[in-house]
């Protein structure tokens, strides 16, 4: 969350659902303008059954000098560099309003 509000978002927010939580972000300091959405999603194997797996669930293991994981987000990379592109716009556009 606290990326979010460091890339600029004015309302950052977590949401329970019967599944993962919902990670919420916003910034409506455009009105008229046209909106953008990022979307992600937990992509995951379940746990059992448990003895057909040859690492823990959810903590990452090296095998052969590479690291294997579960229950990561499919789109982390782009997720990080969508909040940078947001972080870096927030800051611009701050400066702009400043002149």
């Amino acid at each position: 969350m606290e990326k979010l509000k460091q890339a600029g978002m004015s309302r950052v927010d977590i949401f329970q659902s019967e599944g993962h939580p919902i990670v919420y972000g916003e910034w409506l300091g455009a009105p008229g303008k046209p909106t953008i959405l990022v979307y992600g999603h937990y992509d995951v194997q379940p746990v059992d059954p448990i003895d057909l797996w040859e690492s823990p669930p959810f903590e990452p293991t090296i095998k052969d000098g590479k690291i294997y994981a579960r229950g990561l987000p499919m789109i982390k990379d782009r997720c990080s560099c969508m909040l940078k592109v947001l972080k870096h716009f927030s800051k611009q556009l701050a400066a702009l309003r400043s002149i």
